[in-house]
């Protein structure tokens, strides 16, 4: 039965019928994912060959395209982030009432005019210099094909009385949310304008570090290279801190927003400062022992830290931020009983994830590019972890179910086909003792069959795809949540791992196992059944090379 029993205890049954997943569900995540693939590849061109057009009226939209769209995409979440109860309201509303009918016929209306925009793109690039005449009507026309083409494909979504009534409801939301990301992508070119402020500041920071430290430092501030005699980096715009300080903009607003019934306004945007300033001296700080290690060790200082420590600081940020508005009166309504010191119910599920990430992360640092010899100690914290929250499990999380391995069979597909096809590990087991690297191959088995689905599964379809149809997740049974639910839990996952496309993929399977029979356990031995499969696929090649 496995090592515990998930947290949700059926209080919610819904009829057979409805745990079904049905095509028109299954053509509604495939035309989110049309969507993604057409804005990567037809939505974001690069017009290269029109340059020699630059001085034509149209050319300042169309050079602009990809700058645009960026605004377009960061304006849309924020819109359905200020409206989401209205959001969600017209979504149930009009879920009830589909033509399916229409919705083919829309679909094949987006294809035609995908076609249609893919081949305007081909004209353009291949005409080279056009004439002001064929220029203006070659824009035109590409304006009224992208037109055609996103309200094609919002029709073959959602019927329209869904777009209308949601605009209907949220007109100022809509507003300020386009207002929001346009400023946004804005903001975006101004850091890149004021990086040179931002880096000579960072500069004389590092300098700064060095010389309390009694470094002997050396500087050529023409080339912004600032180090030791033993080591200097050159200081480059992505590394002066502009970077760290969007991200961490963008996850402070979105906790601001998530948690604005619990956090005491306005002295909770003092967050935002705090958070600029905080990431923008662990920034320097990093630069600073980036040149220190690097004196010493330098394929670790370039290879590993360079490469985790930026992402180790910004979590440590961005936690640490969370973690001192919930528990700091300034920030936080003592009064809410949310803050009460109760069990979290959540812990069981994010807990192993989090241990299995942070100490992947830090075993990054010092591997990087070879054997993760300390992997085994991965997969023992995670493990301890599981164990430990075993008991506030009540259904199991783990169980054998043949339509759910099959359902695992069938989502390793895409991870094989686009999955490179030589183990990553088999070079490096050469260097090492052959009772060491079986060792290690035992880990990495119980690890990536057994330990990391488990982890996953708790995180993303057992908490994040059920918190997201409500707050009182451990109440949801699987089978009640929408499609809305599983696509974003499905992409979150996907993102997490290097073969993102294949991922989101199989993840949408991993939660259609899930919804099928109402348990996560399904979802788990479907995850476990992909992993074996993968693993197995290694293992041959890995295991040829410590024969004797």
């Amino acid at each position: 039965m496995g090592i515990g029993a998930d947290l949700t205890s059926n209080r919610l049954p819904a009829p057979a019928a409805y745990g079904r997943i049905t095509l028109a569900q299954c053509r509604t995540a495939l035309l989110v994912l049309l969507l993604a693939a057409e804005i990567t590849h037809l939505g974001l061109p690069v017009l290269s060959s029109l340059k020699g057009n630059s001085g034509q009226w149209w050319w300042l939209p169309v050079a602009n395209g990809r700058a645009i769209a960026e605004a377009v995409l960061c304006a849309s979440f924020v819109i359905v982030l200020l409206t989401w109860p209205a959001f969600v309201g017209e979504l149930r509303a009009n879920l009830a009432h589909l033509n399916d009918t229409d919705r083919n016929r829309w679909l094949a209306l987006h294809l035609a005019c995908a076609t249609l925009f893919a081949g305007w793109l081909w004209i353009g690039t291949s005409s080279g210099q056009l004439p002001p005449l064929l220029g203006t009507l070659w824009f035109l026309s590409g304006v009224a094909i992208s037109t055609a083409t996103a309200w094609s494909w919002c029709a073959a979504l959602l019927p329209f009385s869904f777009w209308c009534g949601w605009f209907a409801q949220s007109r100022g939301s809509f507003a300020v949310g386009a207002l929001i990301g346009f400023t946004a992508r804005a903001a975006g070119y101004l850091a890149q304008a004021l990086w040179q402020s931002l880096r000579d500041s960072t500069f004389s920071t590092v300098v700064w570090m060095l010389r309390v430290l009694g470094e002997p430092i050396v500087i050529d501030r023409s080339q912004s290279l600032v180090g030791t005699n033993r080591f200097t980096v050159s200081i480059a715009p992505i590394c002066s801190g502009f970077e760290g300080i969007g991200l961490i903009v963008v996850f402070l607003t979105v906790y601001l927003w998530y948690s604005r019934k619990e956090l005491r306004f306005p002295h909770a945007f003092l967050l935002l400062p705090i958070g600029i300033a905080t990431i923008w001296f662990f920034n320097a700080a990093r630069i600073t022992a980036l040149i220190l290690i690097g004196g010493h060790f330098s394929r670790f200082a370039l290879l590993g830290f360079h490469t985790v420590a930026g992402w180790i600081f910004f979590n440590c940020t961005a936690i640490g931020l969370v973690i001192a508005s919930r528990r700091t009166n300034l920030f936080t309504k003592t009064e809410n009983p949310r803050l009460a010191a109760t069990a979290n119910p959540a812990a069981p599920y994010l807990v192993p994830l989090i241990i299995m990430l942070a100490t992947s992360m830090i075993s990054g640092g010092f591997f990087a590019q070879c054997l993760d010899l300390a992997y085994p100690l991965t997969v023992l914290l995670t493990g301890s972890a599981l164990w430990i929250y075993r008991r506030r499990f009540e259904n199991p999380v783990c169980s054998f179910n043949w339509p759910a391995v099959l359902l695992g069979a069938i989502a390793a597909i895409p991870l094989l086909i686009l999955h490179p096809q030589s183990a990553p590990i088999e070079a490096d087991l050469l260097s090492l003792p052959r009772s060491l690297a079986v060792t290690w191959i035992a880990f990495w088995l119980v690890g990536a069959i057994i330990i990391t689905p488990l982890a996953e599964e708790l995180a993303f379809r057992g908490f994040l795809m059920r918190r997201m149809a409500s707050f009182e997740f451990q109440n949801v049974a699987y089978d009640k949540v929408t499609v809305l639910p599983i696509l974003t839990s499905s992409i979150l996952y996907g993102l997490l791992h290097h073969n993102w496309v294949a991922s989101i993929a199989s993840g949408f399977i991993y939660a259609l196992a899930a919804r099928r029979r109402n348990r996560l356990a399904d979802a788990t031995s479907a995850h476990m059944t992909s992993a074996a499969i993968i693993a197995c696929s290694y293992l041959p090649a890995a295991m040829g090379h410590l024969r004797p």
